[in-house]
């Protein structure tokens, strides 16, 4: 229809039949509200402002016939509740679409929002449902606040070009789908931008590892909602921090990105079962305080300073956590091995060791050996090795530990001591480096009131987030 329509309530546009269309070329004005329901597609083809409050996109699609074709007034309300919004195919940065709406993506709902070639998708998104954005054109600038955004955002496309004012995603649950990638770009430019950008969490599709993060100049936080996920893509950053809970798990090797562990935990399950991996990153792991590396895969480097933890094992099991380059492991770092019924953690890598944990269902004896470090590399420096073992005192006899990367037991003692502390017992609080912090407090209390990191209690390493 070519017809005037001026909305004064709410009505409702249902193009039933998939496949079918209903193209409006004249103005949409007026203060109402108008839903898109049906399983075809409504065209807004009038070359201008359509200047009506709300539009509400139900099922189908709702398409541009111009490229300067609004789907509401400028910076109007937009909810998405299960449909999908196009704008038209544009190749001239004189013509370029702009999306630019208040939009609330509906929790339980899935909706797409599909680019063009060059253009611009603007505006605000917010809400808890899921959303896609198709972003495959030479020139289409993702340039919306993310900062309400709790639901998840499926990148979609090989030019996710993030703009400079997109630096806060920290509610938002990304993930790359395959062949996608993310930068910061200038707008309708290829100059890159070096921003900032905090993300909630980051995953990818399964299996997706030709996804990519960044570029030389950009830097991304993850982690920043706590949740935990697995990375298939590619870190190609100038730097990644991980921050937050949760567990982020890394699959893929070949990243080149420096990762920085600043919170929860790093899960490396890149070549787990390769004789010969490739490391996750050629840059390097650098675990800070509060922060965990563990995994069953392979890194380049790593760097453990105070407070920061490594292990091995996957999702808490026993494992071997390999490195194709050096460990350094600066005062106050940890390194804590399992040892379990019938194996124990191993590192294919050089370095220092500081705490070793002995799982209760093993029972040491004088003479038993432990291999700790397994690979090529020789061990140098000095260290602090510290015991926790439910029921045993454990004597270690070190003398072949920097040169083969074995321990062996030079007496176990039965304690008489179950290694389950009441909240009432008295203790004493260590930092990892040995400095007294609290003695005689009560277990349930040894903690409050300290900050975030590792500490020992009773000889017991604690990790307080």
């Amino acid at each position: 229809t070519d017809r005037i329509i001026t909305l004064t309530d709410t009505s409702t546009i249902n193009v039933f039949k998939q496949g079918g269309s209903l193209s409006l070329k004249g103005i949409v004005k007026g203060s109402g509200y108008l839903i898109k329901d049906g399983l075809g597609q409504l065209n807004f083809t009038y070359g201008g402002n359509n200047p009506f409050a709300v539009i509400i996109v139900k099922k189908g699609i709702i398409a541009q016939g111009a490229w300067n074709a609004t789907f509401c007034k400028t910076g109007g309300n937009m909810t998405l509740a299960g449909g999908e919004v196009h704008l038209i195919n544009m190749n001239n940065s004189s013509t370029r679409p702009i999306f630019n709406y208040v939009t609330e993506v509906q929790e339980g709902t899935k909706s797409v929002v599909k680019g063009t070639t060059r253009g611009a998708i603007n505006g605000s998104f917010k809400g808890k449902g899921e959303l896609t954005i198709i972003s495959d054109g030479v020139r289409n600038d993702i340039g919306a606040n993310f900062a309400a955004f709790e639901g998840t955002l499926n990148v979609q496309g090989a030019n996710f070009r993030l703009q400079n004012n997109v630096t806060d995603m920290s509610k938002t649950n990304v993930v790359m789908t395959a062949g996608s990638f993310i930068g910061h770009y200038v707008s309708n430019g290829s100059g890159q931008q070096a921003i900032t950008t905090s993300i909630g969490s980051l995953a990818s599709a399964s299996g997706a590892s030709d996804c990519t993060l960044g570029h030389s100049q950009d830097s991304y936080t993850i982690g920043h909602n706590g949740k935990s996920t697995s990375f298939f893509g590619l870190f190609k950053a100038k730097s990644i921090q991980k921050v937050g809970d949760g567990v982020l798990t890394l699959r893929t090797s070949g990243s080149t990105s420096p990762i920085y562990v600043n919170g929860g935990t790093l899960q490396l399950y890149n070549e787990a079962f390769a004789s010969n991996p490739g490391a996750v990153t050629s840059g390097s792991i650098t675990v800070n305080n509060g922060g965990e590396l563990t995994g069953i895969g392979c890194a380049y480097s790593i760097v453990v300073n105070k407070g920061g933890l490594l292990s091995a094992g996957y999702n808490g099991n026993i494992g071997n956590l390999k490195a194709n380059g050096n460990l350094i492991l600066n005062a106050g770092g940890t390194i804590q091995v399992k040892i379990g019924a019938s194996s124990n953690d191993k590192f294919k890598i050089k370095g220092s060791i500081k705490l070793i944990v002995v799982d209760a269902a093993r029972t040491l004896k004088a003479g038993d050996q432990i291999t700790i470090f397994n690979g090529e590399g020789t061990q140098s420096g000095s260290y602090i090795l510290k015991t926790v073992s439910p029921g045993q005192n454990i004597t270690w006899d070190e003398s072949e530990f920097l040169t083969t990367g074995i321990l062996k037991v030079a007496s176990a003692e039965t304690s008489g001591i179950s290694g389950i502390i009441s909240n009432d017992v008295e203790v004493d609080v260590h930092s990892v480096d040995g400095l007294l912090i609290r003695s005689n407090v009560k277990y349930g209390d040894a903690l409050k009131g300290l900050q975030s990191g590792v500490y020992l209690i009773n000889g017991r390493k604690v990790m307080k987030r």
